[in-house]
């Protein structure tokens, strides 16, 4: 595992001054909370990859480090291995995949070579990776004389792509100015945007969460230049009459007003979007637009509590929690956008035993929705349930 150039200046700042807070590095760096949080979940991963103790972060803010962590290792040296600007592979590949997906030119191996400031060979090696990752998509990576490198095929796969990327890419480092650059968004463009998810906020009657607030008009205004260019979404497997007949799909017109002969399909798919955006608050929950959806959570925790003999605190409290959850991922999960990520890994470290006993239960939820629940979903649940107990 290799640390960004963020992440080294954060943890040397920690290790330095371990009584800066938080809010301190905020504004010392200017970054945003969810991207220090980024931050000291790569240091700690890094850490843990050499068997060295873990930073941890009080709910005031404050950083406690381990006494004997400075000399486990010498600072200085670390600082020596590497330019603070270095991109991890990842990274890179995902600049590359941002690059793909965003850009209007014609682009060769030297541009990437270019953007990344690496050789021929390691922009070559990360093509290998940028390939098997569109692949995994259902598309197609290749390379032509006339079009140069390009990412084909469906254009709904190629938007679960570029939702995908584009939440990567704006946790990095400088991660926001890279997008407005390859993708060419303006900072006027953004913040009419921003004002445009405040309007939706408020006809909806809900806060989405903070990382989703800041990635929402990135996501958007691409979505809408791939229209403009002609890249739009065929037919696909959505029920019309449920995504028509809610709310979001009314304030998809706040967020079109501006935009001409937008097709149908399209106001659809970012109805789609809205309603699986994840939020943490919401006035009057799911019940009306998800008949059943109380009564199958119920039922899951009957199970529960059956497979394991554990007797759940506050249920009204979970219930709550579960509905508000459920939302945007009875879309997500019945139109299968759901993101993989690697938090398989740490329930099944730490809670696998808990996880088991949850996906025993979660069949009322496979009657209700009509289709398996993706394994990411249910961690979700295992962790809810175990930090409300």
């Amino acid at each position: 595992m290799q640390l960004d150039g963020r992440s080294r200046y954060l943890l040397k700042e920690v290790m330095t001054n371990p009584n800066i807070r938080s809010k301190e590095l905020e504004k010392k760096y200017q970054l945003s909370r969810r991207q220090i949080g980024y931050s000291i979940e790569k240091i700690n991963g890094w850490l843990k990859s050499r068997n060295l103790p873990e930073i941890d972060r009080t709910n005031k803010g404050y950083f406690l480090v381990d006494k004997g962590l400075k000399s486990k290792f010498r600072l200085d040296e670390e600082w020596e291995c590497g330019n603070v600007n270095e991109l991890s592979k990842i990274e890179r590949v995902n600049i590359i995949l941002l690059m793909l997906l965003c850009c209007d030119e014609l682009l060769s191996l030297i541009h990437f070579t270019s953007e990344l400031k690496v050789s021929k060979n390691t922009a070559l090696d990360d093509l290998k990776r940028v390939k098997n990752i569109v692949s995994e998509y259902g598309l197609e990576f290749r390379y032509s004389r006339k079009f140069g490198y390009l990412i084909e095929g469906k254009e709904l796969n190629i938007r679960k792509l570029l939702v995908s990327t584009i939440d990567k890419v704006i946790k990095m480092d400088e991660g926001k100015e890279r997008i407005k650059r390859m993708a060419c968004i303006t900072d006027e463009e953004i913040a009419e945007f921003q004002k445009k998810i405040e309007r939706v906020e408020k006809r909806l009657n809900l806060k989405f969460t903070d990382e989703k607030v800041i990635l929402m008009p990135y996501i958007l205004l691409l979505i809408l230049k791939r229209i403009k260019q002609g890249n739009q979404i065929d037919s696909f497997y959505i029920h019309y009459e449920e995504i028509s007949d809610t709310k979001e799909y009314l304030a998809t017109e706040e967020i079109l007003h501006d935009f001409k002969d937008v097709p149908e399909e399209e106001r659809l798919f970012i109805t789609l979007y809205l309603l699986t955006t994840n939020v943490y608050w919401s006035e009057g929950l799911t019940q009306e637009i998800i008949p059943d959806l109380v009564q199958a959570l119920d039922e899951l925790l009957v199970l529960f509590e059956k497979n394991t003999c554990i007797f759940l605190k506050d249920q009204e409290q979970l219930i709550q929690k579960l509905l508000l959850h459920m939302k945007p991922a009875y879309y997500r999960i019945k139109y299968r956008l759901t993101e993989a990520n690697n938090m398989h890994e740490v329930v099944n470290k730490d809670f696998k035993e808990l996880h088991h006993l949850v996906k025993k239960s979660i069949q009322p939820l496979v009657h209700l929705i009509g289709c398996d629940i993706p394994e990411n979903e249910i961690i979700y649940f295992t962790m809810l349930i175990y930090k409300l107990n």
